[in-house]
């Protein structure tokens, strides 16, 4: 409601950071606070407030952060800017990207080859100059998905676990086939 991107469905956002609005003193408020404001996040705020129409009924959400810098009129930025320091994680590694890369250079020049990801790791591994930095298979298959989208799938062959299937391949191998 306050900062607009609250996600229900994401697990990482625990239940005591964010709340359900549930009177209308609270809105009452919030609208107060938005006109007090007078700036674009007030605005912001106070039109999603007025084209919800019963946001008590629409379970209206906002996290408690959000809520607590809006009162004080702190900025949008600083919400955004304490969000993006509690970013957790490791930070990309570069050379593993390029390495990750080149291997599905590789792969993509040699389409007629079937590959597993535990074979992409093995050559992953060949290639760094530090072979404890490569992935995970998690992480491999995670990075797969996202440069190859829809067109990657992994089955098991043959007792092969997660061989690397492309659509397009298989499409090719069903018209030879047929």
């Amino acid at each position: 409601m306050i900062l607009g991107t609250i996600d229900p469905r994401n697990p990482k956002q625990k239940s005591e950071r964010i709340r359900v609005a549930e009177t209308k003193a609270l809105f009452e408020t919030i609208e107060g606070v938005c006109e007090k404001r007078m700036d674009d996040w007030g605005f912001e705020v106070l039109g999603r407030l007025k084209t919800c129409g019963d946001a008590i009924a629409a379970e209206a959400r906002y996290h408690t952060k959000c809520h607590t810098y809006f009162n004080n009129g702190k900025p949008k930025s600083s919400v955004e800017q304490n969000a993006k320091k509690a970013d957790r994680g490791r930070r990309p590694n570069k050379d593993m990207l390029q390495i990750f890369h080149t291997v599905c250079q590789s792969m993509e020049s040699n389409s007629s080859e079937l590959y597993t990801v535990i074979e992409l790791l093995e050559e992953m591994r060949k290639l760094a100059d530090n072979p404890c930095d490569v992935y995970s298979v998690k992480h491999l298959k995670e990075l797969l998905k996202l440069h190859y989208g829809e067109e990657i799938w992994f089955a098991g062959i043959c007792g092969h676990k997660d061989v690397i299937c492309f659509r397009s391949i298989a499409s090719h191998i069903m018209i030879l086939v047929l």
